[in-house]
């Protein structure tokens, strides 16, 4: 069950992103009440672009988590889906 909350997140991910501009939705972690998910992105791209449609999709970004290279968005209540946007190098 948990397996097909991460495919149908995954996909809500890739439809807020420029499909040619990702390159890896990574399940990192699941359990009960917490999914886990890494987005890569090439490295030419400006990832702060990311933060208005990611939060479309209900992501909140959590500034003190993020450095310029990696952003850290939260969604959920009960359950929590956590998302680390990142640069490849």
């Amino acid at each position: 069950m948990i397996h097909s909350k991460f495919e149908a997140e995954a996909d809500l991910v890739r439809s807020k992103l420029e499909p040619d501009e990702i390159l890896e939705v990574k399940l990192v972690e699941e359990n009960e009440t917490n999914l886990n998910i890494l987005v890569i992105v090439t490295p030419d791209e400006y990832i702060q672009l990311y933060v208005r449609p990611l939060s479309r999709a209900g992501y909140t970004l959590i500034p003190e988590r993020s450095t310029i290279i990696n952003l850290f968005f939260q969604k959920g209540e009960t359950f929590k889906y956590d998302l680390n946007l990142t640069q490849a190098n």
